[in-house]
C-alpha cells in the first residue's frame, strides 16, 4: 500500500508538483544545514518508514533516504485534498547510538 503512494511523491518531486509549509519546512531545512534538494533526493532514493494516520488533518508519511551528501534524512509528507505533496518537516536522522 505504501509504494503507490510514494510513487506518486515521487513523481510530483521530479516535476516540482508540491508545496512545503511556510517557513516551518525552510526553518527545518537551515536548522539541519540542509537544502531543498538534499529534501527532494531522498525523497527520490527513499522508502516510507512510518505511516501516521491518527492526524484528523491527514495521513503523514515519512520517508528515510540519503541526502545528496550521503547523510541519513527523513522528510514527512501529506497529501492535500487536491492531490499534492505538503513537505511537512526534514531532518537529518540520528545516528545510531548517537
Amino acid at each position: 500500500m505504501r509504494e503507490p503512494i510514494l510513487r506518486k511523491i515521487q513523481a510530483a518531486v521530479r516535476v516540482g508538483t508540491y508545496e512545503v509549509t511556510v517557513p516551518h519546512f525552510q526553518e527545518e531545512l537551515i536548522e539541519d544545514d540542509l537544502t531543498l534538494a538534499d529534501a527532494e533526493t531522498a525523497i527520490l532514493r527513499g522508502r516510507i518508514n512510518r505511516t501516521y494516520s491518527a492526524d484528523p488533518r491527514g495521513t503523514r508519511y515519512r520517508i528515510v533516504g540519503p541526502a545528496t551528501d550521503g547523510r541519513l534524512v527523513a522528510v514527512v509528507v501529506r497529501i492535500k485534498p487536491t492531490g499534492i505533496p505538503l513537505l511537512i518537516t526534514v531532518y537529518v536522522e540520528a545516528a545510531e547510538g548517537a
